[in-house]
């Protein structure tokens, strides 16, 4: 009685809960308990693979798989259907000294029209993935421009309430004086104006 690792690859047709066949190559990984070598073998005999373990194997499979969708069989729920066939191969196999390590699901083909549909499917669900993506970061852009615009909006109104009337006027007189004491000979003075800041040409000449 060989007690190393084991796989067996096994084709099966198999329904889905709407009723469509799937094709499905399933994997599995068995190896005998060695401490029950004794009670496989005068039980189930030296052809105990046929006898248990792929008939189980097929039981399994084609209730597990009933009851999942198509879609289910190219999505995230295909790793879930795999566990639930290995926890109820675990139930079958253990008590009859068989260990269940692993199942794969190799290959799985359904009708052509019904893989295109699902593949439509997907492509419809990463465009509307995309969308969002996109809509969400130009939402980020306006709010960040708007906060941008509120910065100079703040930024100026500041300067503005910093301009006042006596602001204005020292400006004035401190601008006069630097130009006093300029190497120009002549330079043009005029009137001040409390509502607008002096216009003056620093080289002494009008603008």
């Amino acid at each position: 009685m060989e007690t190393r690792t084991k796989e067996i690859e096994e084709p099966l047709n198999v329904p889905t809960s709407e009723g469509l066949i799937a094709n499905l190559d399933v994997s599995l990984l068995y190896r005998i308990d060695p401490t029950k070598a004794d009670q496989i073998y005068s039980t189930l005999g030296e052809s105990y693979q046929d006898v248990i373990i792929i008939p189980t194997l097929r039981n399994v499979s084609r209730d597990v798989v009933a009851n999942y969708v198509s879609d289910d069989l190219y999505g995230a729920n295909r790793g879930k259907i795999t566990i639930d066939i290995l926890a109820k191969l675990r139930e079958s196999y253990e008590p009859r000294g068989i260990n269940a390590e692993n199942v794969l699901l190799r290959d799985v083909s359904l009708p052509t029209q019904v893989t295109e549909a699902i593949n439509t499917k997907i492509g419809e669900k990463q465009r509307a993935e995309q969308m969002e993506y996109t809509l969400q970061r130009e939402s980020q852009e306006a709010e960040r421009r708007r906060i941008e615009a509120r910065g100079i909006s703040d930024a100026q109104a500041i300067v503005a309430e910093s301009l006042t009337p006596e602001y204005l006027q020292w400006r004035y007189i401190t601008t006069l004086e630097g130009l006093a004491g300029s190497p120009n000979n002549t330079f043009i003075v005029a009137p001040f104006d409390q509502t607008l800041i002096p216009m003056l040409n620093v080289q002494g000449q009008p603008r």
